[in-house]
């Protein structure tokens, strides 16, 4: 029968390693997500928060803009100069995506460095 030994100090160690990229990523995630909001009015920008383990778009019309669709909310009817039969043309993919894409690639630079 094999037998596991783990160093305890060097496994929390590690452990705290990878909970401080974390949230060093999920901060770069954050500022990813605010920089890739549509901004018509400033609104939905303004009111984009983020800490190190949570994002909040709170305006009731983020799900609108993460779907990568235009929000009419301020401008009544979209027009083509701001859509692409509807969907947004600054935030196609909408935030989340983005946001996610670069937490992951962030973190595993950030992990591969441990």
């Amino acid at each position: 029968m094999a037998k596991l030994e783990v160093d305890d100090v060097a496994f929390n160690k590690m452990l705290k390693q990878l909970e401080r990229a974390s949230i060093k990523s999920w901060k770069v995630a954050g500022r990813e997500f605010r920089k890739v909001t549509p901004r018509d009015t400033g609104n939905a920008k303004n009111k984009t928060k983020y800490s190190s383990r949570r994002i909040a778009a709170n305006y009731d019309y983020a799900g609108v803009l993460d779907d990568g669709l235009f929000s009419t909310k301020s401008t009544g009817k979209p027009t083509s100069k701001v859509t692409n039969k509807g969907f947004s043309k600054q935030a196609p993919k909408g935030m989340t995506d983005p946001a996610l894409d670069k937490f992951e690639s962030d973190l595993n630079k950030r992990v591969s460095k441990l």
